[in-house]
């Protein structure tokens, strides 16, 4: 006997077609198609694609088809094209995404259903969480008889690259075709910027950072949010940077920036969870920073450099410059956190007479003082047998050293390390680290290297010859 596929299914009445001269599935084909899938996804922990394009799908079976994909982690592809989700089922949707739900989704088909500028703007959101989540909707919406659209003018032109535009908003790393390069910056902070969308994303991701702190979430799927949170910083930070500066008291700071500054504490304290160890190039275990300290670092850097009074007091209290000079020499061959830990101090130094500036600079514990020791044993060791992070530390010790000239307050702070006077004065060992990583932080160029070029200069007959030379070197 056949399984009754339709159970559980509401009933609903037949809906139109939102897109003209698309016709959708009769209504007892589409709910035994919405309840196969639902069950499916039940039983079958390797559910790859759902095709649900034109199953009158609504905002109702919306919610649950995202409750059935709670902890799904195969599902790599959803069509939902030319069904009746409207921008109260986006909104729920693009919520579900914003937290890492389906964390491991490529591709989302959202064409055809009639959603509006808002559910256009929430879509368009996604980009900065979900990265590498292409998700495909309609950009224009129909104006009514008699009104024009202004803001999407340029999409209707004959030469607008709509399909290479489309495709590659939703990249990575942005767009890659230079027709599509100078509309993509544009209509990215048109679409994509949000305030009040931002702000909700903000603390929707504040929420389940908290929650994730008392569960005893695994560091690799902190990262994934923290990582989400970044970006979502990013945006806020940019788009209030005219009113950061005024900002005096965390009450004046807007609810999605407030929810984060708020729960600083929170972040800092994951910069202690451990991660496995792993092995290294050299066969020896070495300590791992981890993603998640990484992704921390990076959302306090984007706080430490947004030159806001209220946020830098909050970062005081916490002591977050400490904490992070702290991590940097605590992992000395990890370059992805050096760097990141390096970004952080550039642009608070590029802040020199502020609080959080003296409190990268003063102290035992600052950083022109423990530049100077690790600095100086650096320069102790042949080039081969120095830490990972040697080029860092000659990079900021210059930074620091150029900035001491310039800046009154910050070569105040400078002199009073003494073994920073020594480090950086005229005989110091920074000017002879600074001579021998004349590579900066690629290392220095050897003193005995020759060029390969003028062997391949448009003569095939060379690459035999520059090949015998370095087979000979390895030989004898």
């Amino acid at each position: 006997m056949e399984k009754d596929t339709t159970t559980d299914v509401e009933e609903e009445e037949p809906l139109p077609s939102p897109v003209p001269g698309v016709e959708m599935l009769p209504p007892d084909i589409a709910d035994k198609r919405f309840a196969l899938t639902l069950e499916t996804m039940k039983n079958d922990e390797n559910y790859l694609w759902m095709e649900l394009s034109k199953c009158r799908i609504t905002d109702s079976r919306i919610r649950k088809l995202f409750a059935a994909l709670k902890d799904n982690t195969s599902m790599t592809s959803i069509d939902l094209s030319n069904n009746v989700i409207t921008d109260e089922g986006m909104s729920f949707l693009t919520g579900a995404l914003a937290v890492g739900m389906v964390p491991n989704l490529l591709r989302i088909n959202l064409q055809g259903n009639p959603i509006s500028s808002k559910g256009r703007e929430l879509l368009a959101g996604l980009y900065h969480l979900r990265k590498q989540l292409l998700v495909e909707y309609d950009m224009v919406e129909e104006p009514s008889e008699g009104e024009s659209d202004l803001s999407v003018a340029d999409d209707l032109q004959e030469n607008f690259p709509r399909s290479k535009w489309i495709g590659n908003c939703t990249e990575a790393n942005g767009p890659e075709d230079p027709e599509a390069q100078d509309l993509f910056s544009s209509a990215q902070r048109q679409r994509a910027c949000d305030p009040h969308l931002l702000e909700e994303q903000a603390e929707l991701l504040m929420q389940v950072l908290q929650q994730s702190a008392t569960k005893s979430m695994s560091p690799a799927e902190l990262a994934s949010n923290l990582k989400q949170l970044g970006g979502v910083l990013t945006h806020l930070l940019e788009i209030h940077r005219e009113k950061l500066p005024e900002w005096a008291s965390a009450d004046q700071l807007p609810k999605g920036l407030k929810e984060v500054v708020e729960n600083i504490k929170t972040l800092t304290l994951m910069l202690d969870l451990p991660a496995a160890p792993h092995q290294s190039q050299r066969r020896t275990e070495e300590a791992s920073a981890g993603l998640h300290r990484i992704a921390v670092v990076n959302v306090l850097g984007q706080l430490l450099g947004a030159g806001c009074p209220a946020i830098d007091g909050l970062l005081l209290i916490q002591a977050v410059p400490s904490r992070l000079i702290a991590l940097f020499f605590q992992y000395p061959w990890n370059s992805m956190l050096q760097a990141a830990l390096c970004k952080c101090f550039l642009a608070v130094l590029d802040r020199p007479g502020t609080l959080v500036c003296s409190a990268i600079l003063a102290g035992g514990t600052g950083l022109p003082t423990l530049c100077a020791k690790v600095g100086s044993e650096c320069a102790t060791l042949v080039m081969s047998n120095r830490p990972g992070y040697a080029g860092y530390i000659v990079k900021l010790s210059k930074t620091l050293q150029v900035l001491g000239e310039k800046d009154a307050s910050v070569n105040e702070l400078l002199q009073q390390s003494d073994q920073w006077v020594i480090f950086a004065g005229v005989d110091g060992l920074l000017s002879k680290l600074v001579t021998e990583q004349t590579g900066h932080l690629g290392g220095p160029k050897p003193v005995l290297a020759r060029s390969m070029a003028p062997f391949f200069q448009n003569n095939p007959g060379r690459s035999s010859a520059a090949f015998e030379q370095f087979r000979g070197l390895v030989l004898t």
